[in-house]
């Protein structure tokens, strides 16, 4: 910038010097979540990193606005935030309004999103008596058709069997498990599987009674003749 002017002895001044605007617009370089996958209704923390220093930013996940908090670092924001209800695999996260210290605002970021955590369950199964074999089914949310649960049965003496089932269109698996290497008594199912983002479900189990013989049951024909047989005596 060129400054020119004449003073009071009517000699012109000129007057130099030079201004340095910024024009480079912000941009978000990455984005992380802690934890990496999260179950609906449950917190997680935002992590956001920018090219430049910023003054001012604001984001959403699955739509719920949430305040950023400016670390140490003015390029790195923070925000926790609960995951919301969403039938998708992921929740979309959307960065906007942020702005650098010249008061340069950055373009809205879609680019990133967070899985949401799959979830197991596993029927009630009955117990098991003078057979080899036992059918588990379950159902699932946040698996696509061909994923696979991983199941395991655990007997007293922590004796495993192991076995998978392939989840169907409805979320839905089922699984028959070969008890004939365990032990009579209680036997342990655990299920757990990882999606195709590679979000792993939380681990769940059940119970049931196993007995690899059947009981012999005395028919009630016995019970009311039996009591008339007379009793003998011993001489």
């Amino acid at each position: 910038m060129v400054v020119t002017g004449i003073n009071a002895s009517n000699v012109e001044v000129i007057e130099t010097s030079t201004l340095t605007l910024s024009q480079a617009l912000p941009t978000l370089i990455s984005a992380t979540f802690n934890p990496t996958h999260q179950l609906e209704g449950q917190n997680v923390t935002v992590t956001l990193e920018f090219d430049k220093a910023l003054q001012a930013a604001s984001a959403e996940l699955g739509g719920s606005a949430f305040t950023l908090t400016k670390t140490a670092d003015a390029k790195v924001w923070t925000g926790d935030v609960v995951v919301p209800v969403s039938s998708e695999l992921t929740v979309g996260l959307v960065v906007k309004d942020y702005q650098d210290l010249s008061g340069n605002t950055g373009a809205e970021d879609r680019s990133d999103s967070m899985p949401i955590t799959p979830t197991i369950t596993i029927g009630i199964i009955g117990d098991v008596s003078g057979n080899t074999t036992v059918t588990v089914n379950g159902s699932s949310t946040r698996f696509e058709t061909g994923d696979t649960i991983a199941l395991k049965a655990v007997d007293t003496d922590s004796l495993e069997v192991l076995g998978s089932a392939t989840v169907l269109l409805d979320g839905t698996w089922t699984v028959a498990l070969d008890l004939s290497t365990l032990k009579d008594g209680e036997i342990a199912v655990y299920a757990n599987g990882t999606n195709s983002l590679s979000a792993t479900a939380d681990e769940v189990n059940t119970t049931f009674n196993y007995s690899s013989t059947t009981a012999l049951v005395a028919p009630d024909y016995w019970d009311k003749y039996s009591a008339e047989l007379p009793s003998q005596k011993a001489a």
